[in-house]
């Protein structure tokens, strides 16, 4: 049984070789773990997700495509990036490109941490 965990702040993705082996082995145990520390795993907030349908985490859409596993950002937070760049351009229509790139290279920064 291939079971891979990964964290990130709070959050934790747990894949394993079939939905059966989580719900059923796998689960209880991270329960445990959790509940030794004061923590509960909240049922509302745990779901079982083939990763070849993808899910949201932080912001990140997380796939399996061909047997790669693919992370890209999640589509409804790149519509906001894309109409803060895009405001940016019309705000500064007349500037230099140096200026211009001035003020966009924070955002696309902040963008890609």
């Amino acid at each position: 049984m291939k079971v891979r965990v990964s964290r990130c702040a709070e959050d934790c993705i747990v894949t394993g070789h079939s939905k059966m082996v989580l719900e059923h082995e796998v689960q209880p145990l991270i329960a445990q773990f959790l509940t030794e520390r004061g923590l509960v795993l909240l049922p509302e907030k745990t779901r079982g997700t083939p990763l070849v349908d993808g899910l949201d985490l932080l912001g990140t859409n997380v796939r399996q495509y061909q047997g790669k596993l693919l992370c890209a950002p999640a589509k409804q937070n790149v519509r906001p990036f894309l109409d803060t760049i895009r405001g940016i351009g019309k705000r500064h229509k007349q500037a230099i490109t140096g200026h211009l790139l001035l003020q966009l290279n924070p955002e696309m920064r902040g963008w890609a941490q």
